[in-house]
């Protein structure tokens, strides 16, 4: 089994994957993270939630996962965004952990735009699905979701550590290219 998932490891492109795009006339790149990223992280995520859910903590034990992928977004040098996922291989799905957005960089597509391209990386690691957890009361992203085709599995209830909230489970399937 472990030999079978160093195989599919070195297989993956995930882990070397860096794409560039233009939104507007500023140069978009999504590329690996690297650890000395949490700090920019941890920033954007403060500007997002009043109680932030990972913390720097949160992020450096995801970054120590080998089935968990982090990305980086920039522009001009400067951290904007981040972009996590977890490959279950088995299940052959790609589950959306978490995506950021500096406040100042939302509503421009860019996060629109990472999740099409992690589905084309997932298309191309031969996975089926690509899955993730909303909050329920978060309609601005359960929107941006189902326009992506992401639909209702369930509803998790007080699935949210910081304040008990219940989660929407969406799963998009991927169709192959």
């Amino acid at each position: 089994m472990l030999k079978k998932f160093k195989r599919w490891w070195q297989q993956t492109p995930l882990q070397s994957t860096t794409l560039q795009w233009w939104i507007g006339d500023q140069l978009i790149t999504m590329r690996p993270s690297v650890v000395n990223d949490i700090v920019a992280f941890e920033v954007i995520e403060q500007q997002l939630y009043a109680t932030p859910p990972w913390g720097g903590a949160g992020f450096r034990a995801y970054f120590q996962s080998r089935h968990h992928h982090w990305f980086t977004l920039t522009t001009d040098q400067a951290v904007i965004g981040y972009v996590g996922v977890a490959v279950n291989q088995h299940q052959r799905d790609m589950h959306l952990t978490n995506i950021g957005i500096a406040p100042s960089y939302q509503g421009m597509g860019i996060g629109t735009r990472c999740i099409h391209e992690l589905q084309q990386l997932a298309r191309q690691a031969k996975l089926l699905t690509m899955s993730l957890e909303v909050k329920r009361d978060n309609e601005r992203a359960i929107s941006l979701y189902q326009t992506l085709k992401f639909d209702l599995l369930r509803v998790r209830r007080h699935y949210y550590q910081d304040d008990g909230a219940d989660a929407w489970e969406m799963v998009a399937k991927l169709a192959p290219n």
